[in-house]
């Protein structure tokens, strides 16, 4: 028996890819055991195909919604309906925001004063310094 060829595979940086991919993988898997099958004469070559038909028909058609989705959402920022979520705004932030640098206040006190999340507060103040 020879040995299996060795396949060498791209990066996948992101999530969607590599998930993406490993179905690639299960539906080549499934194909391959579906001719396995087939050769055979077996009864269960037949569901496995239409299994292997509807994981692509799955893949595929979320890649689909997806770019009609940003298709939509393009069309409507070009027409100035989408603008996304609204910019949460804290009034007098530097002064706060100096009172918290001298320890006045510690940053659950600062966020309640300004009427704010944490994590919202925490992206203020990066947007604060890096100003």
């Amino acid at each position: 028996m020879e040995p299996a060829p060795t396949m060498y595979f791209p990066k996948l940086q992101t999530p969607r890819k590599r998930h993406a991919f490993g179905v690639f993988l299960f539906v080549i898997a499934k194909l391959q055991l579906f001719f396995r099958l087939f050769r055979k004469g077996d009864h269960l070559a037949v569901g496995l195909l239409a299994q292997v038909v509807l994981d692509l028909a799955g893949v595929l058609g979320g890649r689909l919604r997806v770019n009609a989705q940003r298709e939509g959402i393009a069309i409507a920022k070009a027409q100035g309906k989408f603008k996304g979520r609204k910019e949460v705004k804290a009034d007098d932030f530097a002064a706060q925001y100096q009172r918290y640098l001298n320890r006045e206040l510690n940053k659950a006190q600062l966020a309640k004063t300004l009427g704010i999340s944490r994590p919202t507060l925490d992206k203020m103040i990066r947007q604060h310094t890096a100003a």
